[in-house]
């Protein structure tokens, strides 16, 4: 179904590019990277395999509304909720949505999707509708242990930079804490975390 589109005043400074279709508010119908896209911002998607096979989707804002600069930007890492994916950093309007307020303020953003979420139902050996209980039978434990760490140290050596600023919210509190438990080495790759709870 063809919709017109009406710019909302809100996106003054937006573009809206030509291969999507439908309202930006047609959230059903757009991937993450869409939904950011038809904002006006650059997305990226990339995969990293965690060290016990994961696949895991990436979702990167490399700069905001204003364009690239020469200057490294700091690396931003948001981890989502219990249940969710990186959607819910970029679900609302980019004054208000914490992804898109991030990279106008000069950060590259990278948004993760825990394994099993919609974006990494994906494994090197395994399927998640046929290998069930091998594929769902991770906890906190390991998205703290093998997720986090690969999606930080992925995102470092794309970047070129040495620690992040890491942002959890719920799950991805409690998560960043088992990190710190069971990965220490990891204490030095992290410059500031913010941790959110509902």
């Amino acid at each position: 179904m063809d919709k017109k589109f009406k710019r909302p005043s809100f996106l003054s400074k937006s573009k809206r590019p030509e291969n999507i279709q439908n309202s930006i508010y047609d959230y059903e119908e757009l991937t993450v990277p869409e939904i950011i896209q038809s904002f006006g911002y650059p997305a990226e998607t990339h995969h990293v395999t965690t060290e016990d096979g994961y696949i895991l989707e990436l979702h990167r804002i490399p700069y905001g509304i204003d364009g690239p600069s020469e200057e490294a930007r700091p690396v931003a890492l948001l981890q989502h909720g219990l249940l969710v994916s990186s959607f819910d950093w970029i679900s609302d309007r980019p004054d208000r949505a914490l992804a898109y307020m991030l990279a106008d303020a000069g950060y590259d953003v990278w948004l993760m999707n825990a394994r099993g979420n919609l974006y990494s139902r994906n494994h090197t050996t395994l399927d998640p509708d046929v290998d069930k209980e091998e594929f769902w039978g991770f906890t906190y434990d390991e998205i703290g242990t093998y997720d986090d760490p690969a999606a930080i140290d992925y995102a470092l050596s794309v970047t070129g930079q040495d620690q992040i600023y890491y942002v959890g919210f719920s799950m991805g509190t409690t998560v960043f804490f088992i990190m710190m438990s069971e990965r220490p080495e990891y204490v030095d790759k992290v410059r500031l975390q913010t941790l959110l709870l509902k």
